[in-house]
């Protein structure tokens, strides 16, 4: 998959002369990115009459929930069960899925809301209901889980729908909220010794809060996976395109107002501090479903502390 550069920039001059040049730059610099920030689903599938497992039974990722809506995935993902009735559904992306198991002389079932987090397995058991002829379908709402059994270290995990709930702003403000971390020091160690990951991989590259997917933040025990890391570990996991279009905007402005005289300062500016983002992601045009792309822009104009002479 095709993933697109985040692009910042910060101006006072030129406002929209410099966000055409960044849109342009963002479409022609593609980055290749290793896909290391997924997870997986791991289950087992049996009848609900007798108990027994059942083999060759199809578990697919149909869709995939956005904003509280089901949106149809053009690449579904799946697995068959084997022998003993157990399958893994590998590199899932993070977020919030609909799932269903469908065999024949059963009837079809299906999990809305099965969650997925980075370097985690979601355990899903299914019981299929034997059927002579077509029935209904059977949907299950998944829970969340209160005990993570896979989970053998300090870890964390804040997904997009966090980051607009407590309205955050960048990912160091995430993170700083998490126990055992104080303005980016984990458990009293360096800032520096704390790794920043952007889909698995090293990187400086500063990621904006809107276009995140899932943030997860490990302050203990890491796996050798991770190599030197000391302190912390922060796995930051981007938003992707998806199979249909997707566009928005968000306007942010400041304002003052004094009652003193100032020179070269006016009594009231609302539009001192502006700031504007937009992003846009969807399937990629004429190469069908299977390539998409997302990209996230954000531009400011500040202009600065009050420079008046009283």
């Amino acid at each position: 998959m095709w993933r697109y550069l985040i692009m910042t920039t910060h101006h006072q001059r030129g406002f929209f002369k410099n966000f055409l040049c960044v849109l342009l730059l963002t479409f022609m610099i593609p980055a290749f990115l290793i896909a290391g920030a997924k997870g997986k689903i791991m289950g087992r599938v049996t009848d609900a009459a007798t108990g027994e497992v059942l083999p060759g039974a199809n578990v697919i990722i149909t869709h995939e929930w956005r904003y509280n809506n089901a949106v149809e995935l053009s690449s579904p993902l799946g697995a068959a069960t084997d022998l003993n009735g157990e399958f893994v559904v590998l590199n899932v992306s993070p977020g919030i899925y609909t799932i269903e198991s469908v065999m024949i002389g059963y009837s079809r079932t299906v999990f809305e809301k099965i969650r997925v987090s980075i370097n985690r397995t979601t355990p899903l058991i299914i019981e299929l209901n034997p059927e002579v002829i077509e029935g209904e379908t059977i949907v299950v709402e998944a829970e969340r889980e209160l005990i993570k059994r896979d989970m053998t270290s300090s870890m964390r995990t804040v997904s997009s729908e966090d980051l607009e709930n407590f309205i955050i702003e960048s990912v160091g403000e995430a993170v700083r909220l998490q126990p055992g971390v104080v303005e980016g020091h984990f458990r009293g160690g360096r800032s520096g010794e704390v790794s920043y990951l952007v889909d698995g991989v090293q990187s400086g590259i500063g990621v904006h809060a809107d276009a995140v997917r899932e943030i997860e933040v490990i302050s203990g025990t890491f796996n050798a996976e991770y190599g030197k890391v000391m302190s912390g570990i922060v796995n930051v996991a981007p938003k992707e395109g998806g199979s249909i279009y997707n566009t928005g905007a968000r306007v942010f402005t400041g304002n003052y107002l004094t009652g003193h005289d100032y020179v070269g300062l006016e009594t009231a500016n609302p539009f001192h501090r502006t700031e504007l983002r937009l992003h846009l992601g969807g399937p990629m045009p004429y190469l069908g479903n299977d390539i998409n792309f997302f990209i996230f822009g954000t531009m400011v104009n500040d202009d600065g502390l009050f420079y008046g002479i009283r």
